[in-house]
């Protein structure tokens, strides 16, 4: 990967022959509040052409055909940067509490993204800022070995 420095807040990105210029806009593919399913979004972004897309691991892990759904995130996977979300937001908004770190991990193994985000730790009321900021700090360690 090579990052090049344009100007004060802009930045060329090449990873593996594709690139990106800050700012950018990535289209997030989520199942929340969706009317389509994960592999007809992804298709839309890839037939409009555009050069990059986010989608979540917790969608790909409960997706009810994984496999199907991990190849067709790997067609053009040479030509558009892939980006994978940590599905804290659908685990969340599903009422998840099954959603781990290790769950992440194997999609993060099976897949090929460009770029994955760390696992977030939600922070929780009954816990000390001192305890929040030490359990994420470990959380994005694990995620930077993975």
């Amino acid at each position: 990967m090579y990052i090049t420095k344009k100007s004060e807040r802009s930045f060329f990105i090449e990873t593996d022959g594709k690139s990106i210029e800050t700012p950018f806009f990535v289209p997030a593919v989520s199942s929340m509040k969706a009317n389509w399913n994960i592999s007809e979004y992804v298709d839309l972004i890839k037939r409009i052409g555009y050069n990059s897309f986010l989608v979540s691991a917790y969608d790909v892990f409960e997706h009810k055909d994984r496999e199907a759904l991990m190849k067709h995130l790997s067609r053009n996977i040479d030509k558009q940067i892939f980006f994978l979300d940590n599905g804290n937001f659908e685990a969340y908004w599903y009422k998840d509490k099954a959603w781990t770190l290790n769950k992440f991990k194997k999609i993060l193994d099976d897949s090929y993204p460009d770029f994955s985000f760390s696992f977030d730790i939600f922070w929780k009321k009954d816990k000390s800022f001192a305890r929040h900021i030490k359990e994420t700090i470990t959380s994005i360690a694990k995620t930077a070995g993975m």
